[in-house]
């Protein structure tokens, strides 16, 4: 086996090829992370793979998606230290993925009326005040609960490591509001 666990899935690095004369051809990796350490959690390695395929399925084929890599990087970084709860982590991926894409909700101000926020419905991929929540259907935060989606979106990689072991938001709310988000993608895509 000539590239061993280089061309694994996960693994980045530097990937050297030629074009012969009828193919393209791999001529050497230089691998700079590998996510070894990722593969020893089944529910983490599960989540990794589920951003990888969103990422297959929600992007356009023959089109460079490069403002997704880094997001994509740091979130697995984030994963594999397990600082940050799982459902917090995806939503993290979803929602900066969203926001490079100008789709993502503003964490802050009501959708409606434009807001600050407290208490907040988040429905339809958008946050909304009591006022302007009316007869919608969603899933209702708590000031704290929205807070800590917001601090976990906007706050830089090496901060949010150092959030470890966060008590607020009950981890269903966090993966039913990072379906929502995938939503947002499936429906844009």
């Amino acid at each position: 086996m000539r590239f061993g666990g280089a061309t694994d899935p996960l693994v980045w690095g530097t990937f050297h090829i030629y074009r012969g004369p009828n193919r393209w051809y791999l001529r050497e990796v230089d691998v700079r992370k590998d996510f070894l350490p990722l593969r020893k959690y089944p529910s983490r390695i599960r989540r990794a793979a589920e951003w990888a395929a969103s990422l297959v399925k929600y992007t356009l084929p023959g089109h460079a998606s490069d403002d997704l890599l880094p997001i994509f990087y740091w979130s697995l970084c984030i994963l594999e230290s397990g600082r940050l709860r799982e459902d917090l982590a995806g939503w993290r991926f979803y929602w900066r993925w969203l926001r490079s894409w100008g789709l993502a909700p503003d964490l802050e101000r009501c959708q409606g009326c434009g807001t600050p926020l407290g208490e907040a419905l988040f429905s339809e991929g958008s946050f909304f005040c009591a006022r302007c929540s009316g007869g919608r259907q969603g899933l209702r935060l708590s000031g704290q609960d929205r807070g800590e989606l917001f601090a976990v979106s906007v706050l830089g990689h090496e901060k949010v490591l150092a959030m470890e072991g966060l008590p607020g938001i009950d981890p269903g709310k966090a993966e039913s509001c990072a379906r929502m988000l995938v939503r947002t993608l499936s429906d844009r895509v």
